[in-house]
């Protein structure tokens, strides 16, 4: 009981830290607490059996399915020297899974087992705001290295409207549990396994992988793939995590458009 509260208490500092330290400059593209929409979805041989689904809360769209930074490292600034900006956001990603069947999880003498729940009586409310159902839900510490291409700055423009950027990231295992809720007659039920069974068995710990995408003045469009497998070697299960999704943020400002918002009393902060 004592670590959830220091995790929710972590959590809680995450986002408050990023909702109070922004600040100008190129931090928009590193801070996640902007508007996020995004799906998430495994790929790889065995992916068939873990189809996820956008149509109800979890697997993405807009939950808590994203990177949370605890503060950017800079190397360089590309609001500086107009060519590159290198940054290194540490955090941590939470990915949520919500599946399109209602899968199961079991460790049974040693293994993780899975499969549909197709038990008579188990109802499950799949409505589009319904939190019932099968999900899967997993937290890493994340440590990205995050290089970003100002394109329009190449082109002599003092605005930062059009740029590509992509990162490679380490990532290790900080929580992960699954849930099932569904009712029986008029009794709801929630089968969970916890951060304990998976966190002795079953995920794997260390995992590495990439994501790109293009700034489009106000809207980013991204997208990220964790190259090491979800499972660890010990469960015959190949799968591997993706997600893709559009986060606004807000356009960055020449100088000479901040002199004059300025002049008219406006300030934009970022």
């Amino acid at each position: 009981m004592m670590k959830k509260k220091y995790f929710y208490l972590l959590i809680a500092l995450i986002v408050t830290t990023n909702l109070f330290a922004q600040k100008k400059g190129w931090f928009e593209l590193t801070n996640y607490t902007n508007p996020t929409m995004g799906f998430n979805f495994f790929v790889g041989n065995d992916a068939k059996n873990f189809i996820t689904t956008p149509k109800v809360l979890g697997s993405g769209i807009y939950d808590f399915s994203r990177n949370y930074n605890l503060f950017p490292i800079w190397i360089l600034n590309p609001h500086k020297n107009k060519l590159i900006g290198i940054s290194f956001p540490v955090g941590i990603r939470i990915a949520k899974y919500r599946f399109a069947d209602n899968i199961y999880f079991q460790h049974t003498n040693g293994n993780l087992e899975y499969g549909i729940d197709n038990v008579s009586g188990h109802y499950y409310n799949n409505f589009p705001l319904s939190y019932d159902g099968s999900k899967l839900v997993t937290g890493n510490w994340h440590l990205p290295i995050l290089v970003y291409l100002p394109i329009q700055h190449w082109f002599g423009s003092p605005n930062d409207n059009f740029g590509i950027f992509g990162s490679f990231f380490y990532d290790r295992y900080a929580f992960a549990y699954h849930k099932r809720r569904y009712k029986v007659d008029e009794n709801r039920y929630n089968d969970k396994i916890s951060n304990s069974s998976f966190k002795n068995y079953g995920i794997r710990k260390n995992k590495f992988g990439v994501s790109g995408g293009i700034k489009l003045k106000w809207l980013v469009l991204y997208a990220q793939y964790v190259i090491s497998p979800f499972f660890d070697d010990n469960v015959n299960i190949d799968i591997y995590e993706m997600r893709v999704g559009i986060r606004l943020v807000n356009p960055k400002k020449g100088k000479d458009e901040e002199k004059e918002e300025k002049n008219h009393g406006i300030e934009i902060r970022i």
